[in-house]
């Protein structure tokens, strides 16, 4: 088990530094990006911060779970955000909103 436990480590370790240009943080296998931009400008880099951990999944025959996966609006101060969707690869990545 105890060998298990460390391969995933191996695996998981450089997953955040995957992720340019945003800010990442990890939780064992959570992964919470924040784009550095608010509104409508965060939109591409939400995606392109999405695009990079799913090339270093794919590299190593790991896949998002989307039943696990969402992407979080908060809203305050009447910003708002138009409609968009985020996939990583052929996975749609749900959104709700806070």
């Amino acid at each position: 088990m105890v060998l298990v436990c460390l391969l995933f480590i191996i695996f998981i370790y450089d997953l955040n530094e995957a992720v340019s240009g945003v800010a990442g943080l990890q939780s064992v296998d959570d992964l919470c990006i924040i784009p550095e931009s608010l509104g409508a400008q965060g939109i591409p880099e939400l995606q392109t911060a999405i695009t990079e951990p799913s090339a270093y999944l794919a590299r190593w025959r790991l896949t998002l779970s989307p039943a696990n996966s969402s992407i979080e609006v908060f809203k305050n101060n009447g910003l708002r955000v138009p409609a968009f969707t985020v996939s990583a690869g052929s996975i749609l990545i749900p959104q709700s909103d806070f």
